[in-house]
Formats: structure tokens, sequence, C-alpha cells
């Protein structure tokens, strides 16, 4: 009986993957049709393909009526991509919470009180005019 030499992320983790740092609407999981094929596994209806290779660390999500396709590549294994291109540009790597955060913080500062309002966190960031 042969081996199973291929690793393959599952369903449920390639749809979570996709979903987590796709700009481009996902549907529902239920909506998808899972298959994989010698290393190759991918999600699919009418109108979405989620595909992957090599264990999850590239990702193809193509919305064929739109004419959009994402190509996700480097994953780090928490949850991160470390390039990410919309129709062969590439962009900037959604942010995390923390730096989302911090930007939220830095929104909500006061301008003219600057120095007293900064989190013990941010003040070590240094001003470069």
């Amino acid at each position: 009986m042969a081996k199973n030499i291929y690793e393959y992320i599952g369903k449920k983790e390639l749809f979570r993957r996709a979903q987590n740092v796709s700009y481009i609407e996902v549907p529902k999981m239920k909506e998808l049709v899972y298959s994989k094929f010698e290393g190759c596994e991918w999600l699919e209806n009418e109108k979405i393909t989620i595909r992957s290779q090599a264990c999850g660390t590239w990702i193809l999500i193509q919305n064929r009526r739109e004419h959009e396709e994402e190509i996700l590549c480097g994953y780090d294994g928490e949850g991160n991509f470390s390039r990410h291109y919309v129709n062969g540009k590439n962009i900037a790597v959604k942010a995390d919470n923390k730096s989302s955060e911090r930007l939220k913080i830095l929104l909500e500062l006061d301008l003219d009180n600057l120095p007293e309002q900064l989190p013990d966190g941010l003040k070590e960031v240094r001003t470069v005019y």
C-alpha cells in the first residue's frame, strides 16, 4: 500500500486562512466544495476558488465573476503571510491586532497635549521631522 507523501491543512484551516487575510469576500464554508489531489487542495463554488499548495504556505483566492485574484505567500504559522498580491500588485499585509490597537490610540490623541497622553508603550517611538 502506498504511503501518503503529501500533507494537507484541510477544509476548515484553508477556509480560516483565506477568510482572515483576504480582501475578496469569501462565502460561507458550507457553500464551498473541498477537493485535494497530489499536494494541492482547493475550495470552490461557481464564484470563488481558494487553492493551496505547500501545506497552506501559498494560497490563491480567485473571484471568477469580478476577475479579482489574490495570492498569499510565506505563511509563518501564526496567522500571518509575508507577501500579499492583489491582481498582480504587491500590497501591504493587513495589520495585526497590536498594530491596529496602536493606530486607534494614535488617532484618538489630542495633539495639543501630546506628551502627557502617550501610553508607556508608545513613548519610545521617535518623532521624525
